[in-house]
């Protein structure tokens, strides 16, 4: 049984081919991409901060104090929620920055290096790899991840793309 009314739900209109209007629900991405990145920002500054008393407490390069082992085991786990919270702001950066060669393929080689760095950090985190095995390829990812910053940050500041004080502070990073 019809009643002639077509579907209606909040957001913008969109005309059908039917020439009926229609309402469609949208969700912006960039609201999504701003969330995700002050996730990974806050994740960010606290592995940062998680590391620092790592090195302070535990001491891991001289007397190690194994009672503050466990703390460096945390800022692996800080590190893969940052880049989980991390990828999703990368993809969402390619609909703002030029489609250009360079910008995809060095979004897609972070995007692999967080995914890289997420994964090592968790076979460390299991004991399915040492420290010393798991520490330069972890590296190498930082590397690229930072690699990947300083050059969209340099391309979304040039073009406009992004806003000056956001790119003005990953060309600082």
């Amino acid at each position: 049984m019809r009643t002639g009314h077509g579907l209606v739900t909040t957001g913008h209109e969109a005309a059908e081919p039917s020439g009926v209007t229609t309402t469609e629900v949208t969700r912006p991405a960039a609201l999504d991409a701003h969330r995700w990145a002050m996730v990974s920002g806050i994740a960010g500054v606290i592995a940062n901060v998680v590391m620092i008393l790592f090195f302070a407490l535990a001491q891991p390069l001289g007397a190690a104090n194994p009672r503050f082992m466990w703390i460096g085991t945390a800022n692996d786990a800080i590190i893969v929620v940052q880049f989980a919270a991390f990828i999703p702001v990368a993809l969402a950066l390619l609909d703002r920055l030029p489609p250009i060669r360079t910008v995809q393929l060095a979004t897609a080689a972070a995007v692999a290096a967080m995914g890289a760095a997420m994964t090592l950090q968790l076979l460390l985190i299991a004991g399915l790899l040492t420290f010393e095995v798991q520490v330069y390829p972890v590296t190498a990812a930082f590397a690229v991840v930072f690699g990947w910053v300083l050059s969209i940050s340099r391309i979304g500041y040039r073009t406009g793309a992004l806003p000056r004080r956001v790119a003005r502070i990953g060309l600082f990073l």
